[in-house]
């Protein structure tokens, strides 16, 4: 913290393909150029900034906008806008009453998979404006609804691999 960072206690931690080091806090999300540390914090009377400040996970998409779990949902860092977007908390789950998200990760094709305290969705961003679509219904996941994601981890293959509370 006596250099610029938010907090000390850091969850994430995420390069971007630009170089920059992304640093999630318990209190904002820190972006490091090598020099010094910009920091985004929830402002509640500005709709373009981050929607919380517990950060959970970080990824890139194949546009270099950066997603960002938070304690209260899905944001996407606009690069070209320098702003963020709120993403639809839901994403087409029924019954979703966890906003709470725990793990990020990209796949080979481009489409983010998103670790929820209560099961699975996967969104494929079609631009760099952070528009997307749910492919979640398009794919065997609903047997992962009700299980708390805890990571996803991509082994050689590309094949993703989910932990949770069921193992």
């Amino acid at each position: 913290t006596d250099n610029g960072l938010s907090q000390n206690m850091v969850d994430c931690i995420l390069k971007d393909s630009r170089g920059f080091m992304w640093f999630g806090t318990w209190k904002g999300l820190n972006r490091f150029d090598g020099y010094g540390f910009e920091v985004y914090k929830y402002n509640p009377v500005d709709s373009t900034t981050i929607n919380n400040n517990f950060i959970h996970d970080l990824c890139e998409d194949k546009f270099g906008n950066i997603w960002v779990a938070t304690e209260m949902g899905l944001n996407v860092y606009l690069y070209d806008l320098n702003r963020f977007g709120l993403i639809d908390h839901t994403l087409g789950k029924k019954g979703n009453t966890s906003l709470t998200i725990n793990s990020l990760k990209s796949d080979k094709e481009g489409n983010i998979w998103i670790g929820w305290e209560d099961g699975v969705s996967i969104i494929k961003p079609i631009d760099k404006k952070g528009h997307y679509i749910n492919i979640s219904q398009q794919l065997d996941i609903q047997r992962l609804n009700g299980i708390s994601v805890s990571c996803f981890i991509m082994d050689g293959n590309q094949s993703i691999w989910i932990g949770s509370n069921s193992g």
